[in-house]
Formats: C-alpha cells, sequence, structure tokens
C-alpha cells in the first residue's frame, strides 16, 4: 500500500524555524518509506532544493493563494500512484509516527477519510490562546454538521478514490466561503455524496520550539492570524452547512 504525504510550503528564509520543522518531517516521512509530495512558494529557490535532497517531490507553487496552491497540490497527488493519501501542516513533524493509526480504517470501501482527534495529552502541548480559538471553531463544526470530529487540527488522511473532491474543492464558488482551508471543506461533500467519514484519537505534540515562538516574540502575530483564522472556518463551516443540507441526520 503506498502512502503519500501531502504538504504546501512557504518561507522566506532557510533560518527560519518553521523551514527546520519542514525539513524534519520531510526525513521523518521518507525513514518510513512514505511518499512525500509538497506545492512550494518560497521565493529561494535553495529552498526546494533542501527539499528535493531530502527526498520530497517537490513542484514550485504557480497559482496565488492558498486556496488556488492546495489545489494545486492536490491535482498533482492525483497524478500519482499512491492508494493513501496523509494531508498535513509541513511543521507538524510529530504526525508522522502517527500515520498508521491514522490510516488504519481506511478500507477504500466503507471508510475513505480519516479527520483524527487530539487527546487531552496533545492539547496541553498547545500554545493556550491557540487552544482557545480552535476548541471554539471546532464547536461550530459539531454544532453545524453533526459530527464530533477535530477539523482544526489540520491533519486528514483519504483514499485516492476520493482525491477529485479535494482537487476540485473551491468553497467560494460552492459556499460562497473563504478560499482556503480545503481540507475542512472536502470531506463534507464526500460524506454528503455517501464516503464514510471517520476519527481516531492521536497524542500528537506540538513542536516546542514553535510553542515557544509564538508566545514570545510572534505572540500578537499569531493572536491576530488565530483569531481570523476562527473568523473564516466558523462562517465558512455555516455557509458549508447550509448548501450540503448538514447535519445528514438531523
Amino acid at each position: 500500500m503506498r502512502v503519500v504525504v501531502l504538504t504546501i510550503t512557504f518561507y522566506r528564509s532557510i533560518e527560519e524555524t518553521r523551514f527546520h520543522l519542514a525539513c524534519q518531517l520531510i526525513g521523518n516521512a521518507v525513514a518510513m518509506n512514505y511518499g512525500v509530495i509538497l506545492v512550494d512558494g518560497s521565493p529561494d529557490q535553495s529552498i526546494r532544493d533542501a527539499f528535493q535532497k531530502i527526498g520530497a517531490d517537490v513542484h514550485q507553487q504557480e497559482t496565488q493563494g492558498m486556496g488556488p496552491s492546495r489545489r494545486e497540490l492536490f491535482t498533482v497527488a492525483r497524478a500519482s500512484e499512491a492508494e493513501i493519501f496523509v494531508w498535513v501542516e509541513p511543521e507538524k513533524t510529530d504526525l508522522v509516527r502517527l500515520i498508521p493509526k491514522i490510516i488504519a480504517p481506511i478500507d477504500g470501501n466503507n471508510v475513505m477519510i480519516v479527520i483524527p482527534t487530539r487527546t487531552g495529552r496533545s492539547w496541553e502541548s498547545y500554545p493556550q490562546f491557540q487552544v482557545a480559538s480552535e476548541q471554539e471553531a471546532n464547536a461550530v463544526y459539531v454544532e453545524t454538521t453533526g459530527k464530533h470530529f477535530d477539523p482544526m487540527f489540520g491533519p486528514v488522511a483519504f483514499h485516492r478514490s476520493v482525491i477529485d473532491y479535494f482537487a476540485n474543492c473551491n468553497p467560494v464558488e460552492q459556499f460562497k466561503a473563504t478560499d482556503g482551508y480545503i481540507q475542512h471543506f472536502a470531506p463534507l461533500q464526500a460524506m454528503t455524496q455517501g464516503h464514510g467519514i471517520t476519527s481516531v484519537p492521536v497524542e500528537f505534540f506540538y513542536p516546542s520550539v514553535q510553542k515557544a515562538e509564538e508566545e514570545s516574540g510572534f505572540r500578537e502575530e499569531m493572536i491576530q492570524k488565530r483569531k481570523w483564522q476562527l473568523d473564516q472556518l466558523v462562517d465558512g463551516y455555516r455557509l458549508a452547512a447550509n448548501t450540503l443540507h448538514l447535519p445528514l441526520h438531523a
């Protein structure tokens, strides 16, 4: 069974902590014999060269914006021979060790998509302001979709037979929501078309070096980012649920 990790990267410098975390994630995945496909929009070619040397299949980003770049990634991935894909933000280095547990329910028949859920210990590893905003967004997701998942965690694993939902997902056109977090909306579309979706609990730990940065020098910037993310996704969940007539069993 061929498993491929999918991600998007953008760094202004090889000095960034997040760049080094992305290198670690790629290395961890390659060491576990997972493929890695990424689309990178960094202005510095040396960043793409570094990822390539570690073992990733690197594609330079051709479209601007979060949503277009993710559709670009999923379109590239569609041409691969992978059976299962795991979307993950590139700094979540600890996730690689959890992939076997995350993908275990995917059988290509009843279950096509898995959205992992963080345990209590996992939440304790996060900056507190991020915990507050993500739990608030998750509560709205549960309320609007009827699914007790943890979409704000980020990672999503799925069978190749549903990749078109990800490659073609456009929240603006389909729901009048902000274009960006495709991995939150594509599973909802697939679910309404009868594809099985489930969750598994995982004890993931947020990178301590990233937490330290975000709670000190980048604190105000990150608080603003989390607030923007919360507002966009809460609005998006409600718009998508209305369009897709969720929850399905109200």
